[in-house]
């Protein structure tokens, strides 16, 4: 076509495609190519799907994606349309139900993120520093390593470095008396 007209400006070509494609007939032919083209077993689904959805786009370009859909799934037999509107029906319905608001790391409200909690942030770094209200009485030693860790299970668990070296030494102690009761040479 660039041959037949030679070098003309964009107002003259964007004329001569308002002519072809802006008028009664070109709508009608692509109407009807759309009403004629039904989905059958042979052919794949995506196929049909994307080629009557750029018929269906070029006959209504301001039609939304819904209706463009319902008019697709009008063009499918009718127990594969009942099938696929049910199913799009619940995913709807799951969808809405299941959408929730993440909660803020810091206090587990779903108000406000992290980054803008009221509540003050908890030092995690700080691994040597116990407060005071939770420092470990003298009275109450723990014998397991499983309390030390149990202690705090609703923070953050900090680590009890006197409590792990303390059970190592009894058990190494443990290990020792054994072998000296079975007579076992015992290493230095």
């Amino acid at each position: 076509m660039k041959g037949i007209h030679g070098r003309r400006n964009w107002l003259w070509w964007k004329s001569q495609i308002i002519q072809k494609y802006n008028n009664g007939t070109w709508i009608w032919q692509k109407t009807m190519s759309f009403e004629n083209d039904k989905y059958t077993v042979d052919k794949y689904p995506y196929e049909v799907y994307l080629r009557q959805s750029k018929r269906c786009k070029s006959n209504g370009p301001q039609i939304n994606i819904q209706m463009r859909n319902h008019k697709l799934l009008t063009q499918m037999p009718g127990e594969l349309e009942h099938e696929v509107d049910f199913q799009y029906e619940v995913k709807a319905r799951v969808a809405e139900v299941t959408k929730k608001k993440n909660p803020c790391h810091n206090c587990g409200s779903t108000d406000h993120y992290a980054n803008s909690c009221p509540k003050a942030k908890k030092k995690v770094y700080a691994i040597d520093q116990v407060p005071e209200e939770e420092s470990p009485t003298e009275d109450s030693e723990s014998d397991s390593m499983g309390d030390a860790i149990r202690e705090k299970s609703d923070e953050y668990p900090e680590p009890r470095v006197e409590v792990l070296v303390e059970y190592q030494q009894e058990t190494q102690l443990e290990i020792q008396e054994i072998q000296l009761e079975a007579g076992i040479p015992q290493d230095t």
